[in-house]
């Protein structure tokens, strides 16, 4: 594992990419923005927290409890300095990997390669500075942008749990788990 200092210099990084940019997000970005996004069924509806009520002092503990967590990197996704979405790895410094989850929760910004984007700038903070053996993503199965956005990033599909969703009164869909290998990782 690498050292807390280290961690947290990562975690401060501003990471620019062609379409957005990645940084660490604070109390501040606890705005009405942010909370309309986790409470819009249409923005939220292959989450598990959609079962929740969002507020704003509900944003501001899961923002300060992600920053003092060592094994938790949360950035912020913006465009021309607009808070537009969230990605978030959650590393299990153990056995070396992390799990991606993300949300470009203004709509105005979905289908724009923001989500595509960010995940290659995590995945390679992963690789690259953490040292990590893989990333996992999993997804509702009728999440088709999700989909997209895995396979753009050469995310493989490695597992299925039939019909662990619950998406109406008698309907459910399938999770997706893909994974994406370290370039450095050989599977034996």
């Amino acid at each position: 594992m690498l050292n807390k200092s280290k961690i947290l210099k990562i975690k401060n990084k501003v990471l620019k990419g062609k379409n957005c940019t990645l940084k660490k997000i604070t109390s501040l970005n606890c705005n009405k923005n942010y909370i309309s996004w986790m409470n819009d069924k249409r923005v939220n509806r292959y989450l598990e927290s959609r079962f929740k009520n969002f507020n704003q002092k509900k944003l501001k503990k899961f923002v300060a409890d992600s920053n003092k967590d060592y094994s938790t990197i949360l950035y912020g996704i913006f465009h021309k300095n607009i808070h537009i979405g969230n990605i978030k790895i959650s590393i299990n410094w153990h056995h070396g990997y992390a799990i991606l989850g993300y949300l470009v929760g203004n709509l105005n910004y979905q289908g724009k390669n923001i989500g595509s984007e960010s995940i290659k700038i995590c995945t390679n903070i992963c690789f690259k500075f953490l040292k990590l053996r893989f990333c996992l993503a999993s997804i509702y199965s009728n999440n088709f942008s999700s989909y997209k956005v895995l396979k753009k990033n050469k995310f493989r599909l490695i597992a299925k749990i039939r019909k662990r969703y619950r998406i109406k009164a008698d309907t459910y869909v399938d999770e997706l788990t893909y994974r994406l290998n370290s370039p450095n990782y050989k599977i034996r």
